[in-house]
């Protein structure tokens, strides 16, 4: 199948590390306004990597999530890679087996990061990630592909296997972020698959924060989600994108670790 994932040992996680130094010096100033953190939907990154690294850089970004980033998982993406990740920033992808897909997170060096090892979904496609911030920052980027003959996959398939990891999920330490692109219009009361999405989130004691627009199709597709008791209010900003999705971003209270120097 299309949209399935090979095991965890060759596609989980692939990274880029651009940026290395012997010390690291941080900026008050960064460390005191939070984490700042974006969505974006690239419908390939492979002709936009150099907008996608000025997009990290102009909005002085800590994590930029990325959908649909149509990378292949080998050294055809080498050269993408390099133009997509600003110096001082790793890339963590999870490229699709076959055409189109794939989760991507670009992250500031000054975050580690455990990568966690996920089980291969047949209804969407995720990266999990934990960022040792202060409090720990638990990242979901989730790419839900449209129900295809092609990728065989159903909204009750989607429904079961995403309520199943949500109760895996909402037990683990750090504050819960869980974003991308579900693509369900979650503003159509109307819309029974994105009521029984919605239902699946209250459930589970979640908030879908994305209020307007995210498409251009005039719908919200693209969510950030969290843990009601974590009480996180991101109070996400749509901007322009890179494809006919646009840009979300929000900055959490969420303080970065200090690096210390080495000498």
């Amino acid at each position: 199948m299309g949209h399935s994932l090979s095991s965890v040992n060759n596609n989980i996680v692939v990274e880029r590390r651009l940026y290395e130094s012997d010390s690291v010096v941080c900026e008050n100033s960064r460390q005191d306004r939070g984490t700042r953190m974006c969505l974006v939907n690239a419908q390939s990154v492979c002709n936009k990597a150099l907008q996608l690294h000025d997009l990290v850089l102009d909005n002085d970004l800590d994590l930029c999530v990325i959908t649909e980033t149509w990378l292949k998982g080998d050294a055809r993406d080498n050269t993408i890679v390099a133009e997509l990740t600003p110096p001082g920033f790793k890339l963590v992808h999870r490229p699709r087996q076959g055409r189109g897909g794939g989760v991507a997170i670009i992250h500031s060096e000054a975050l580690k990061v455990t990568n966690s090892s996920m089980p291969s979904f047949r209804s969407f496609e995720i990266i999990e990630s934990l960022f040792d911030t202060s409090p720990p920052l638990r990242l979901a980027a989730i790419y839900r592909p449209p129900p295809s003959i092609r990728n065989q996959s159903t909204f009750e398939l989607f429904l079961s296997e995403f309520g199943d990891y949500l109760e895996d999920i909402i037990m683990k330490p750090g504050r819960l972020i869980i974003t991308g692109d579900f693509n369900l219009h979650v503003d159509n009361d109307t819309n029974c698959d994105a009521a029984e999405f919605m239902s699946c989130l209250e459930s589970s004691d979640l908030l879908q924060h994305v209020r307007s627009s995210t498409h251009g199709s005039g719908h919200i597709l693209d969510l950030v989600i969290s843990r009601k008791r974590d009480c996180i209010d991101p109070r996400v900003i749509v901007s322009e994108g890179v494809s006919d999705h646009h840009a979300l971003n929000w900055c959490l209270p969420i303080a970065k670790k200090r690096l210390t120097s080495r000498v």
